[in-house]
């Protein structure tokens, strides 16, 4: 994959910091991604929430990447956008990638 995205499941202290790291993005990546497919579907987020049998303020926190959806939450996040759980995860992980090639200067570049 990318240096940047690593699926290593190496312990030391410097690979746990990028772990991190890397959770951030991905969950950062997930928020938008549900908040711009709501959006393009022109649904008010608080209409969006009731859909999805979640909060408001969960939803909110979700889309600000802050959030930690369970999967019974992704799955109903998904099914409210008339999708699945594996589509939004492909999709945050792409783009995820994408913000982690631009941080790099290395968009267009498909090797690491």
């Amino acid at each position: 994959m990318l240096g940047c995205m690593s699926t290593s499941l190496d312990t030391n202290e410097e690979d746990f910091d990028t772990s991190l790291e890397q959770l951030r993005a991905l969950k950062a990546a997930y928020g938008s991604v549900v908040a711009h497919r709501r959006i393009q579907a022109g649904i008010a987020q608080s209409a969006f929430a009731r859909m999805a049998g979640i909060s408001n303020s969960h939803l909110r926190k979700i889309e600000a990447g802050i959030g930690n959806p369970s999967l019974t939450t992704q799955h109903r996040i998904a099914a409210a956008l008339g999708t699945n759980i594996a589509d939004l995860a492909s999709s945050a992980l792409a783009e995820a990638t994408d913000r982690c090639r631009d941080n790099l200067g290395l968009r267009g570049n498909t090797t690491s």
